[in-house]
C-alpha cells in the first residue's frame, strides 16, 4: 500500500476485521438453527467468504503497520470481545434474529466501507475498501432473499432491520 497511511486507517482496519470476524460468526452460528439445506449452503458460503474478508484485511494490515509505526496485532481481540462488540445479546436460538443481525451488519459494512473508500489517504486502501464495500451489499441481497425464502417477508419488514448499527469502540 505504501504512502502517508493516516492513523486513523489503523483503526479502521482493525474495526472491519472485527466485523468481518463477528459476521463470519454470525452465519456460522445461523447454520445451527436452520434445516433448509440450501440455506445452509448459502450461510456456509457467506461465513466463507466474510472469513476471506477478514484474511485480506490480515494481509494487507503489515504493510499498514509498517507506515504507522504501529505495532499492535489486527487480531488482538477474542472472539467473546468481537461478539459483544458486535452483537450484544444476540438470541442464538431464532434464525430470525440471527438473519436481521447479519442484514443490518452486512449493510453497516457497506456504508462503512463506502465512506472509507472515500477518506483513506492511501489509494490501496481506498481500492480495498470500495471492493469490500460491493461485495458487502450483495451479501446484504443474499441475506435478504433467504431471509423472504425462510420468513416469507420481506427483510425490511422485520423490527430492527433498517435500524442503524452502533460502531463499538475495539481500540
Amino acid at each position: 500500500m505504501g504512502g502517508n497511511v493516516p492513523k486513523d486507517d489503523v483503526a479502521a482496519f482493525r474495526l472491519a476485521w472485527g466485523m468481518e470476524e463477528a459476521l463470519a460468526w454470525i452465519y456460522a452460528a445461523a447454520m445451527d438453527v436452520v434445516s433448509d439445506d440450501d440455506a445452509r449452503d448459502v450461510l456456509a458460503e457467506l461465513a466463507r467468504l466474510e472469513k476471506g474478508h477478514a484474511d485480506r484485511l490480515r494481509r494487507s494490515y503489515p504493510e499498514l503497520q509498517d507506515a504507522v509505526g504501529s505495532t499492535e496485532p489486527i487480531d488482538s481481540w477474542t472472539e467473546s470481545r468481537i461478539r459483544a462488540a458486535f452483537v450484544p445479546g444476540l438470541d442464538l436460538s431464532s434464525r430470525r434474529d440471527l438473519l436481521v443481525s447479519a442484514f443490518r451488519l452486512e449493510r453497516c459494512g457497506h456504508d462503512f466501507y463506502r465512506t472509507w473508500a472515500t477518506s483513506a489517504e492511501s489509494e490501496g486502501v481506498r481500492l480495498l475498501a470500495a471492493d469490500l464495500a460491493a461485495q458487502e451489499e450483495l451479501h446484504a441481497q443474499r441475506i435478504a432473499d433467504l431471509y423472504q425464502r425462510l420468513e416469507g417477508a420481506a427483510i425490511v419488514a422485520a423490527e430492527g432491520a433498517l435500524d442503524p448499527m452502533p460502531w463499538p469502540r475495539l481500540q
